[in-house]
């Protein structure tokens, strides 16, 4: 093998890794992370979700696919494909979400997170996702609710009312909140102050003493508060059952 294959290989390797640790990192975020309180909540509803799958050799898509981060909650796939706009090393299939390169009911599982407020009409979506899927197979999907913009490709945000009605039909249908109120609002100043910090070192003293003090604060504030206020609900886990 030449040197230049080899180098090359190599690099491919890294980014690889680098995308696995990206993954992991929103499985098992951590307390320097200013979307802790969120990703924690999701991995939770996740694993549970999961846990309660009956399968075998199932066949599974992540849509928008980059890192896929849910992929090890997943053990018993058989088939795992991947797609998204761009092309990373995980990603086997180079694809718009809105026109899924798949068969009629010819997935068990679908997973989309945090990517359905990138497409261009969110409805094309949800119905490529239904018809992709068997009669009885599952949909996984996280959207936030409120988020600063992420990039200029970011177009909408969701509330559960607009959830019910992209995913109406779907048989079964569950909208969980990630958080309530109080850790919703901490998390959105922890980002903001993340986003504000321009330079890596103001961002790494942040990661070491106030992110992880909002964190902590927005853990606390959600097991002591008396009620579960959604009015400032910054993400919603969804599981849609065809």
């Amino acid at each position: 093998m030449a040197t230049s294959d080899i180098c090359a290989d190599l690099r491919t390797r890294e980014v690889a890794d680098d995308l696995v640790r990206a993954g992991r990192e929103r499985l098992y975020p951590g307390i320097s992370n200013p979307n802790w309180c969120i990703l924690r909540r999701r991995s939770e509803i996740f694993h549970r979700w999961f846990h309660g799958l009956c399968l075998q050799n199932a066949r599974v898509l992540d849509v928008g696919g980059r890192i896929q981060p849910y992929r090890e909650l997943i053990p018993f796939a058989h088939t795992y494909w991947s797609i998204d706009i761009r092309q990373t090393a995980l990603v086997n299939v180079l694809a718009n979400a809105e026109h899924l390169p798949f068969a009629d009911n010819s997935v068990d599982i679908v997973i989309c997170t945090q990517m359905i407020e990138y497409v261009t009409d969110p409805s094309v979506l949800a119905r490529e996702i239904h018809r992709v899927l068997r009669v009885g197979g599952s949909l996984f999907l996280s959207a936030p609710s409120i988020f600063p913009r992420d990039s200029v490709q970011d177009r909408w945000r969701f509330f559960p009312v607009t959830l019910r009605q992209l995913f109406s039909n779907f048989s079964e249908l569950e909208i969980i909140p990630e958080c309530a109120s109080v850790a919703g609002f901490l998390r959105t100043v922890a980002v903001m102050l993340h986003f504000w910090a321009r330079y890596d070192a103001a961002r790494f003293v942040l990661g070491l003493s106030l992110i992880p003090l909002l964190n902590i604060c927005g853990y606390l504030g959600e097991i002591v508060s008396s009620t579960r206020d959604g009015s400032f609900t910054v993400n919603y886990s969804v599981r849609a059952v065809k």
